[in-house]
């Protein structure tokens, strides 16, 4: 059986093979260079067996516009040191949803979970919106699109398995859609919170959102304080 650290190695060549091909075509295709803003897999270590695992639609450009220039290509693939929604606080560089994360888990009760989690998008290209993922991916052509849209698929599903989080949280319900597409499982929606359990029990929580604000953190904090808390007391 193959260690996180293998797993995690196959998956990072192949996203490192799929990056550079990109970045050939964007050499000689102006529309598509100003829409690309780095590639990343991981914002935070890749810890194995964490009680939370976040997965966001894909990464914005918070790095590109506080320093105008794109992630830095030989380190961007690795895991990162530490969790960003925690380090984006320290280091000075903070952003809506990592703010509103950290508050909706510290009126949770739930805070401590953030120092062993796992970050993730189900998309790893930056754009500075969802709407110019999909343009960058237009203007590589329909034999890229559609292989961008198989290998996230593939991706997503493979780093969730190496992982293997007691629980996911998808950020959005875009997000959520597509972790549903992975599952074919059918949610239940309360309001701004779908939920679902996967056979192995993996609990999965998608939340709506308002651009990049949580819709209604009130009612998310009281679903994770009844849900999250009584699931990982049993565990």
């Amino acid at each position: 059986m193959k260690t996180i650290i293998e797993s995690y190695s196959k998956l990072k060549g192949e996203v490192e093979n799929f990056r550079n091909s990109i970045l050939k075509i964007i050499e000689i295709n102006p529309e598509a260079e100003k829409l690309y803003k780095g590639c990343t897999i991981l914002y935070s270590p890749l810890n194995k067996d964490p009680e939370i695992m976040f997965i966001g639609i894909n990464p914005g450009a918070g790095f590109y516009n506080k320093f105008n220039i794109k992630t830095r290509e030989e380190i961007d693939l690795e895991p990162a040191d530490s969790f960003e929604y925690l380090e984006a606080k320290e280091e000075d560089y903070d952003y809506t949803i990592a703010s509103e994360t950290r508050e909706v888990f510290e009126n949770a009760n739930l805070y401590y979970l953030l120092e062993k989690c796992v970050k993730t998008n189900y998309f790893y290209f930056i754009t500075s919106t969802t709407r110019d993922l999909d343009e960058l991916f237009k203007s590589l052509g329909e034999e890229m699109y559609l292989k961008f849209h198989q290998l996230a698929f593939k991706w997503t599903k493979e780093m969730i398995e190496m992982v293997n989080p007691k629980i996911i949280i998808c950020e959005g319900k875009l997000a959520f859609d597509k972790i549903q597409y992975i599952y074919n499982f059918s949610p239940t929606w309360n309001n701004s919170i779908g939920y679902s359990e996967l056979p192995n029990k993996t609990f999965i929580v998608g939340y709506k959102r308002r651009y990049s604000y949580i819709q209604d953190k009130n009612e998310l904090i009281n679903f994770l304080k009844k849900e999250l808390i009584s699931r990982l007391e049993s565990k």
